[in-house]
């Protein structure tokens, strides 16, 4: 077994709460890491259906101005969901957790969770944080903090 610990970094991208909207995260700057794994910890949904749902797609940019951000090409992700984004649409699919590895070169990411609704009434409970790992040179725990702020 070897260390998960060390040389490793978190941070909110967004504390959990309730979504009733379209909602972006905080950025991350992963400088200085070779890994990002980013975890949406979905509660509980209500009135989600085929006309009242989201899709939640990892966006990346060099800067941390938001108009510069983009969504991450499906070659650039890893894992629960691709580019086309995750889609939860069904009271069912909350209460789990999803995970998606960013392998792409840019140096900020963040998550959009676009509401799509033809009645307004499909809301979520989403809390989501990135997990940076392999850092390039000091250990994190020793007192590396990446940046995470809105754009």
């Amino acid at each position: 077994m070897r260390d998960a610990y060390h040389k490793v970094a978190k941070g909110h991208l967004l504390k959990p709460a309730q979504i009733s909207s379209t909602t972006k995260s905080n950025y991350i700057d992963i400088q200085g890491f070779e890994a990002a794994l980013i975890a949406i910890n979905l509660g509980v949904g209500a009135n989600l259906d085929a006309g009242d749902y989201y899709t939640f797609k990892v966006q990346e940019s060099d800067t941390t101005t938001d108009g510069d951000f983009s969504n991450v090409a499906s070659a650039d992700l890893i894992g629960d969901w691709d580019g086309d984004g995750l889609v939860i649409d069904a009271d069912d699919e909350d209460e789990i957790t999803k995970l998606v590895s960013y392998i792409g070169a840019k140096r900020y990411i963040r998550i959009v969770a676009t509401e799509t609704s033809d009645t307004a009434n499909g809301t979520l409970y989403v809390g989501i944080i990135a997990i940076l790992s392999r850092a390039r040179h000091d250990d994190p725990a020793s007192g590396i903090t990446p940046t995470v702020a809105a754009a």
